[in-house]
């Protein structure tokens, strides 16, 4: 279990990206900020809506980012699943990554 030090959710001005699917997180929308230390650092994590609705489903029992979900525990329960989330949660994560190898 991670000791969250911070958790805000704030508006994006268009300039950040989701650390679970890589992709910018629109001007105006909320999203989740978690603040976590780390050996000796402090670790920020920014969770755009879609994907804390897929670490729901992802891991439904546990509280989610106290017990430290990843980008790829969400990678290897979309790739398993059949819920819609989890195809727009690939999705998203196959643009961010045409987007930054410049395709």
């Amino acid at each position: 279990m991670s000791d969250i030090l911070r958790r805000t959710r704030p508006r994006s001005r268009g300039h950040v990206t989701c650390s679970m699917c890589d992709t910018r997180i629109p001007r105006g929308a909320r999203y989740e900020r978690l603040e976590v230390p780390d050996m000796g650092t402090i670790v920020t994590t920014l969770v755009c809506d879609e994907c804390d609705k897929c670490a729901h489903l992802c891991m439904p029992d546990l509280d989610l980012w106290d017990d430290g979900v990843t980008a790829d525990d969400l990678r290897e329960w979309a790739q398993c699943s059949t819920h819609e989330a989890a195809a727009r949660y690939l999705e998203r994560c196959r643009r961010a990554e045409m987007v930054e190898s410049g395709q």
